[in-house]
């Protein structure tokens, strides 16, 4: 009786370390992240159709990726980034990444404008365009 609670316990933990070897750190996302932008840049220019506004064209370069990124549902991941336009660097927008996994990577699938730069009292700020409501995406009012 004792070998088969020992096995049974052993195999239990076989399965969740095989479930927690899928899993993705944040550093993983921010990787993948930050390969992407590389990828699809062209000299140090990401390129943007900002779906949401007539699909504008943003030439935007990198600034950072925000802390923390999120693990959605049980197996996507999302992240926050800042970009500033390119000829404009005081005009910073705030660029959200969705990323799933793909054939033992991380893949980004889908990329939207979350804030863009509006002008407040004589200086730049971010104006949010949507808010969550838990993984769900709800207008900003």
């Amino acid at each position: 009786m004792r070998r088969v609670v020992i096995l049974s316990v052993s195999v239990i933990f076989l399965v969740g370390a095989q479930l927690s070897a899928a899993d993705f750190t944040a550093k993983d996302v921010k990787r993948a992240i930050t390969e992407h932008i590389k990828s699809v840049s062209k000299d140090g220019v990401f390129t943007l159709a900002d779906v949401d506004d007539h699909d504008k064209v943003l030439d935007l370069e990198f600034v950072k990726i925000h802390d923390p990124v999120r693990k959605l549902g049980d197996k996507n991941y999302f992240a926050c980034t800042d970009f500033s336009l390119k000829d404009a660097k005081e005009k910073v927008y705030d660029i959200d990444f969705w990323l799933e996994p793909k054939e033992g990577k991380l893949v980004v699938f889908k990329t939207k404008v979350h804030k863009d730069p509006r002008q407040v009292a004589g200086q730049w700020v971010k104006k949010e365009r949507y808010t969550f409501k838990g993984d769900k995406i709800v207008p900003a009012k």
